[in-house]
């Protein structure tokens, strides 16, 4: 429809941005930026090149900050980026490893909270196959809304993902993700 509008005017790639822009402000309410216009659509797209590119979920801290690494990015980029987790959802079997057969004694990650665990067991039982429609909020606190709180979560063992969570093992990511919790402005992150 835009094409058919505005012929080789208007790129996918800046209606992509432009969305992504106002959907922040919209979920934070106070979040407004400006995005610059001028970005040019790639000729090819292969779904296979998502899956490589994205970070898993399993990913340790180690494995987040070499991933980022390779796209020129930051530990710090890392963290606000991951703060992008305070909307949205996921399917149990993004995390369901973390409730059952764990290598804990007791089935379930240690460093997930164990009231935030069971909440998580009932609405994923252990047979939830990855057919399941069933999805979770990323931030449990605040889950419509874009703030600072997904990292109040994190320091309370509410990361639903692993990958999540692991931002803590790691003490300078650690103390990024504690600045971001700790923020007098809850509705903006640190900037770094």
């Amino acid at each position: 429809m835009v094409e058919s509008q505005c012929p080789s005017t208007v790129s996918c790639a800046d209606i992509l941005a432009f969305a992504v822009r106002d959907s922040t402000t919209l979920a934070s309410k106070k979040i407004l930026y400006q995005v610059a216009a001028g970005r040019r659509d790639g000729r090819i797209s292969l779904e296979n090149e998502v899956t490589i590119n994205l970070p898993s979920q399993y990913f340790n801290a180690t494995q987040l900050i070499s991933n980022f690494e390779s796209k020129n990015l930051t530990a710090e980029d890392l963290v606000i980026l991951t703060g992008a987790h305070s909307i949205g959802v996921a399917h149990c079997e993004s995390f369901i490893n973390r409730l059952y057969n764990f290598s804990a004694a007791s089935g379930t990650d240690p460093t997930l909270d164990p009231v935030y665990a069971a909440i998580l067991k009932r609405k994923c039982p252990s047979n939830t196959t990855n057919s399941s429609s069933t999805v979770v909020a990323l931030d449990s606190l605040t889950p419509k809304i874009l703030d600072n709180m997904f990292y109040v979560g994190l320091m309370k063992n509410l990361g639903l993902l692993s990958s999540d969570q692991a931002l803590l093992t790691e003490e300078f990511v650690r103390i990024m993700v504690e600045m971001n919790a700790n923020s007098e402005n809850p509705d903006l992150v640190k900037l770094w």
